[in-house]
């Protein structure tokens, strides 16, 4: 049965065993969960003041839209008393968005940090434990050039880029059930639109994305040909020619 089991893992044509399955990549939170409760849960509130912050931003436009409305139907007298409240209203609402934001943005910094150091201890510690042999096929310092520069990639992936995912979806939706709210045939229109807009955009920013591409390509080859002739120019200048 051992026999059979064993020639169930190979490939019938060429006897080789055949490739793990690939892992799906594991999603942030687990990543938090992973490293301790704490760093999960600063990245859970940092969550909630990033939808916090989104919702905040479509009423502070509500509320400057509504200031505006006031200077067009109001008396001068009762103009003054408005707009003074209103201006209280928005700064309130501009603190609040300030505290908000700079809670969120420290969150999942804090909770970034704590994952890229746990990341570097973990992988420092497997090397450690590896034995003498393992170290005569492999360089240290080639092993650690990349786990420091993937723990910051997963540093700066969890951070705040993280955080504004968050922050930007909870504005779409809060801001479309506003648009909604005011004026739903208008924004049934925008929404409709807005595939088109999407698609002009992506196709914009491909071609954008390959011209940047190119220039990059042609400056890594003029600077190639620059370094050649000037390292010509010194060997002939070394040479006296």
């Amino acid at each position: 049965m051992s026999e059979k089991k064993e020639y169930s893992k190979l490939n019938e044509g060429n006897g080789k065993q055949k490739p793990d399955a690939p892992k799906k990549p594991m999603k942030p939170f687990k990543i938090y969960k992973f490293v301790s409760n704490k760093v999960y849960m600063d990245a859970f509130e940092g969550a909630v003041f990033a939808v916090i912050a989104g919702l905040l931003q479509p009423i502070s436009i509500v509320l400057v839209w509504r200031t505006v409305d006031y200077f067009k139907s109001s008396e001068l007298d009762e103009l003054v008393q408005i707009v003074v409240q209103e201006v209280y209203k928005i700064f309130a609402l501009a603190v609040a968005m300030m505290i908000v934001n700079y809670r969120w943005n420290q969150k999942f910094e804090s909770a970034a940090n704590a994952t890229a150091l746990e990341l570097k201890y973990q992988y420092t510690s497997a090397m450690f434990s590896q034995s003498a042999s393992y170290f005569d096929q492999n360089n240290p310092k080639g092993l650690t050039s990349p786990m420091m520069k993937n723990a910051l990639s997963i540093k700066n992936g969890l951070g705040d880029k993280y955080g504004q995912v968050y922050c930007q979806w909870s504005i779409f939706l809060f801001s479309l059930i506003v648009a909604f709210y005011k004026c739903a045939r208008l924004s049934l229109f925008m929404l409709l639109m807005s595939p088109v807009s999407i698609t002009i955009s992506g196709k914009l920013r491909k071609i954008f994305m390959e011209s940047a591409v190119k220039s990059k390509e042609n400056y890594k080859r003029a600077g190639i040909i620059a370094e050649e002739t000037i390292s010509g120019i010194r060997t002939v200048k070394a040479f006296h020619l």
